[in-house]
């Protein structure tokens, strides 16, 4: 029969083998990746990385378009408006 004893973050069971847990609250190990380090996969990395970067600058350059053409439309609205105040 197994009976587990907790303390100061080991783990120790009752027959006598005992197992240190190292906790990391912070961290959930779901935003890392399991990479062998060699080569291939730095390469792989690398190409992720860029191809990352050019994603969110591509998504940067819609946001500011799409923040141009919504003060453009504004604008006009704003112009049709006054106009429609001063007749």
């Amino acid at each position: 029969m197994n009976i587990l004893h907790y303390s100061q973050g080991c783990i120790t069971l009752i027959n006598p083998i005992p197992v240190c847990l190292t906790v990391i609250e912070n961290m959930s190990g779901k935003d890392k990746l399991p990479i062998f380090p060699s080569r291939g996969a730095q390469m792989l990395m690398k190409s992720r990385l860029q191809g990352a970067t050019k994603g969110h600058g591509l998504l940067k350059k819609k946001a500011d378009a799409l923040q141009m053409r919504f003060r453009m439309i504004l604008g006009k609205i704003i112009e049709v408006k006054l106009n429609e105040i001063i007749k």
